[in-house]
């Protein structure tokens, strides 16, 4: 059975969540093959823990999905996230507050599925 768009962007997020908090990139980009700014996100990731640093989040919430385009398939997702605190050994905490942010997501075919093309705040 063929996933949902709405399926697709809620599992993309849980997985980049899950980066965020392991360092593990692979699961985040087999979801975003050929999306810059995911791959720079994850480079942005796994320079914290190559560092030694880590990373403490509680996770996101997607709270709404809304289409913005057929072709490609985008769509504006408003993220609720818990706030997130970086350490690097040698470097003050980065902290960022607990927000809600609005992201315009395009997605590609992938099979019965999706990968996401691109991302960006809105």
């Amino acid at each position: 059975e063929a996933e949902s768009p709405e399926d697709f962007i809620r599992r993309w997020q849980e997985a980049a969540d899950e980066m965020a908090r392991s360092g593990e990139t692979a699961e985040f980009l087999s979801l975003s093959k050929g999306c810059q700014a995911c791959a720079t996100y994850a480079a942005q990731v796994s320079g914290v823990y190559d560092k030694g640093g880590d990373v403490t989040f509680g996770g996101s919430e997607v709270l709404a999905i809304k289409e913005d385009a057929t072709k490609p398939p985008t769509f504006v997702v408003d993220v609720r996230a818990t706030k997130l605190t970086i350490k690097v050994p040698g470097e003050g905490p980065q902290i960022f507050p607990a927000a809600t942010q609005r992201y315009r997501m395009i997605l590609k075919r992938d099979a019965d599925s999706f990968a996401m093309a691109n991302y960006s705040v809105i």
